[in-house]
C-alpha cells in the first residue's frame, strides 16, 4: 500500500455521505487518479452494500464497472472532526479507494486490520495530539 502523509486529511467537517463522496472525487481528480464518473461508481457500490463497516470506518470504493475509470491507484484518508451518521453507523474516518479491481481486496484487508480493534480506533480518535504521522503509522503497521 503506497500511503503517504499527503494522502491524509485531518479534522475535516463532512455532514453527509454526498459530501464525503464529493470530497473524495475532488481529491481523486486533483491527483489525476480517475474519471469524474468514478463518483457514480462509488455511490452505486454504497447502495449495493453500505461501505460503513463499523468501528468508525466508511470505506468508499467503486464497483466492478468503475474499474475502467481508474487511471492509477489512489487512497485517501479523511479524518472527521465531527461524527458522521452513515447508514446508522457512526463514522470518523472516510477512507476512499480508487484502486484497480485486482488490488482492491488487498487494500480493503489491510485497512480492515487497522480498524478491527475498536479500542485501538478509539485510542487514535481520543488522541489530543493526533497527527497525520500517527494515522499513517497506525494504518501501515497493522
Amino acid at each position: 500500500m503506497n500511503l503517504k502523509l499527503e494522502n491524509i486529511h485531518l479534522n475535516q467537517i463532512i455532514t453527509s455521505k454526498k459530501q464525503a463522496f464529493e470530497k473524495l472525487i475532488r481529491i481523486f481528480q486533483q491527483k489525476n487518479c480517475c474519471e469524474f464518473e468514478y463518483l457514480q461508481s462509488m455511490e452505486k457500490r454504497d447502495l449495493e452494500s453500505s461501505v460503513a463497516l463499523g468501528n468508525f470506518l466508511a470505506l468508499p470504493h467503486g464497483n466492478f464497472e468503475g474499474n475502467n475509470l481508474i487511471f492509477r491507484n489512489c487512497i485517501e484518508i479523511v479524518h472527521l472532526k465531527n461524527t458522521l451518521n452513515w447508514d446508522g453507523q457512526p463514522v470518523k474516518f472516510v477512507i476512499g479507494l480508487a484502486v484497480k479491481d485486482s488490488e482492491q481486496i488487498d487494500y480493503i484487508q489491510k485497512i480492515g486490520l487497522a480498524f478491527i480493534d475498536v479500542e485501538k480506533v478509539e485510542e487514535i480518535l481520543n488522541d489530543s495530539d493526533l497527527s497525520k504521522q500517527k494515522i499513517l503509522d497506525w494504518i501501515i503497521n497493522n
